[in-house]
């Protein structure tokens, strides 16, 4: 295994139209909703891989969510987005922002060639599809995934629960650490083992913003890192109030002798703003200086996404020096290290 970027438009969520796409008929004209041919099978085989799915549909919300229930279908569609109102593009716009995807890794299958030719005119990013196409989806390229790690397999749940502890942050009145401390946020910080190494090859290749390096590493390296043992590879769990997410970040030390580097940095954009990534940063920190370094360096390069990790480095205490080769060293003296985020629970494994 070699974790890589994201070929061009690697799907990570199907929106999909509901009348003559999803199903025969028109729901408002009490046309009686049946699958079309293939449906229900591209949908199952896609949610195995960890590829969402999603709804941008002209139509009655309550309606359609009825007729999905019917088809024992409503449970694999995050954010739905079903009015009459706004175009499918704005739908779409919501539905990126709402799962924190880019547009690029959106895909939109209709059966009309306006609503393909709107979206493609409002997002080219976005990869369309004719609904006589879904069948075909499975074995697009685009589609596959590499890797199949536990975290991608549930990957819809974990995202429902995501979606739920957005619900409630909406309707919080009071601070936003308030809101986090109710959260009963609990990171769980250990050494990888090998059974980690495909959970830890999908996060280098899906995350983009909140990876300081964009580092890859073969499943040869990352085997021989964790063997290698003494905090060289660690990853951290996250558990909260609304579920447990799993394996949701990575650190990757470089310890050569007078000189130690963190070479990775990198957290699911899925649990952002949840503290992850200070935890993963401080703990680096306190590991160096437990073994009597005078500095750590970290390596960042910048992407047109990753700015929220030069941020993190310069808000706990790291001074960047020039970029050489596109890449900005950062250091810290270590002389103070801050506090894991206080609204978190951290457990040392």
């Amino acid at each position: 295994m070699r974790p890589q970027a994201d070929p061009p438009h690697q799907i990570k969520c199907v929106v999909w139209d509901l009348d003559q796409t999803l199903w025969s008929g028109v729901l408002l004209e009490g046309d009686e909703p049946a699958l079309r041919p293939g449906v229900r099978a591209t949908i199952e085989a896609l949610d195995r891989r960890g590829i969402l799915h999603s709804i941008a549909s002209q139509g009655d919300h309550a309606l359609a969510l009825s007729a999905l229930r019917t088809l024992g279908l409503q449970d694999y569609f995050l954010a739905p987005q079903i009015d009459l109102l706004r175009d499918k593009a704005e739908k779409i716009a919501t539905i990126a922002e709402t799962l924190n995807l880019r547009l690029e890794h959106l895909a939109f299958i209709d059966d009309s060639a306006y609503q393909r030719a709107l979206v493609t005119h409002s997002f080219p990013a976005v990869a369309v599809f004719d609904a006589r196409q879904a069948v075909e989806l499975p074995g697009l390229p685009s589609f596959r995934i590499q890797e199949s790690s536990a975290e991608s397999r549930s990957r819809r749940r974990l995202y429902q629960a995501e979606l739920q502890r957005q619900t409630a942050q909406k309707t919080w009145t009071g601070s936003r650490v308030d809101f986090l401390q109710s959260c009963q946020i609990q990171i769980v910080l250990r050494p990888a083992r090998r059974q980690d190494v495909e959970r830890i090859g999908e996060l280098l290749a899906r995350t983009h913003r909140l990876n300081a390096s964009i580092a890859t590493y073969s499943r040869q390296t990352l085997d021989g890192l964790i063997d290698a043992g003494a905090s060289r590879v660690t990853v951290a769990q996250l558990s909260d109030r609304f579920g447990d997410q799993g394996l949701v970040g990575v650190l990757i030390l470089g310890q050569e002798p007078g000189q130690w580097e963190i070479e990775t940095l990198l957290v699911s954009c899925r649990v952002m703003g949840r503290g992850v990534g200070e935890t993963l940063l401080v703990y680096g920190m306190a590991v160096a200086k437990q073994q009597e370094q005078k500095r750590l360096w970290a390596r960042y390069q910048q992407t047109a996404y990753n700015r929220p990790m030069a941020l993190l480095f310069v808000t706990h205490g790291f001074r960047p020096n020039l970029p050489e080769d596109g890449i900005v060293s950062f250091r810290h003296d270590l002389a103070q290290i801050p506090d894991y985020p206080a609204w978190a629970s951290v457990r040392l494994a």
